[in-house]
């Protein structure tokens, strides 16, 4: 067998036998996954639009910071 396949099976035991040993753990998981899907997630945020300066003068953001102008 391959050394990755013999890391394969080690990792598949490891999680059998934490399944096994914490059974609430895996109903909490699964119930948490499934909120998840149920409600959906949130999207990202869209990213900051740039000011006018700092369109034209972008070593201005690097100097100032990103928070600056705004």
């Amino acid at each position: 067998m391959s050394e990755i396949g013999v890391r394969g099976l080690y990792r598949a035991l490891a999680e059998h036998a934490k399944r096994e040993a914490y059974p609430e753990a895996v109903e909490a998981a699964h119930a948490d996954f499934a909120a998840l899907q149920a409600g959906g997630l949130p999207s990202p945020r869209p990213a900051r639009v740039l000011t006018a300066e700092e369109r034209v003068n972008p070593v201005n953001l690097l100097v100032n910071g990103p928070q600056a102008g705004t």
